[in-house]
């Protein structure tokens, strides 16, 4: 005799309930992101320390007697780096996803399209679930340049990319590489 399941409604796609966790996961990762790590040289960086002094003109000058002395050997070969710049994928290759965590309705969708446009891959736009304040552009492993570059094409600078905080999984959308997270800055709206 088999025990029977409990009547009820169909547990709903599992797809999607797995996307509104990894969405609120992200919405929580990019706050703390924006709020930067501890005081110890995490992400907040600190002003360095100067000894400079002001001259009549407005410019500084340093009053260390040796600040300015250059040590280097004349003789020196300075060998240029041969790594190679990493090869970024085209747009054509470029999978993505625009999540709305701003107050702006249809925001996603207006940047999703204006990626479209571009020739990127989208995975349909979703909304956060709650209110995001920074906006912010995730790559999974090995993404970054194409983050970097869906900043530029969205006219943000590089700063906005980041790894996707870890153990975060995307849901079954693809081979997304790139979340864009729109938030109530503004920074990237359509």
């Amino acid at each position: 005799m088999s025990a029977a399941r409990a009547a009820g409604p169909a547990p709903a796609n599992a797809a999607v309930r797995g996307a509104a966790l990894i969405v609120a996961a992200i919405a929580i990762g990019a706050l703390l992101l924006a709020q930067g790590f501890s005081d110890d040289g995490g992400l907040i960086a600190a002003t360095p320390d100067t000894d400079d002094t002001a001259t009549d003109d407005g410019t500084t000058e340093p009053t260390d007697p040796e600040a300015g002395i250059d040590d280097t050997d004349p003789d020196e070969t300075v060998i240029p780096s041969t790594e190679a710049a990493p090869v970024v994928r085209p747009p054509e290759e470029t999978r993505y996803i625009v999540l709305n965590g701003s107050s702006v309705d249809g925001a996603a969708a207006s940047v999703s399209t204006e990626l479209a446009a571009l020739n990127y891959v989208g995975a349909d736009p979703g909304d956060v679930g709650l209110s995001v304040e920074t906006s912010q552009i995730f790559y999974v492993e090995g993404w970054q340049a194409e983050a970097e570059k869906v900043a530029a094409d969205l006219g943000v600078g590089p700063e906005l990319a980041a790894p996707l905080p870890a153990p975060f999984e995307l849901p079954d959308t693809g081979d997304v590489g790139i979340i864009v997270v729109l938030g109530t800055d503004g920074v990237i709206s359509p």
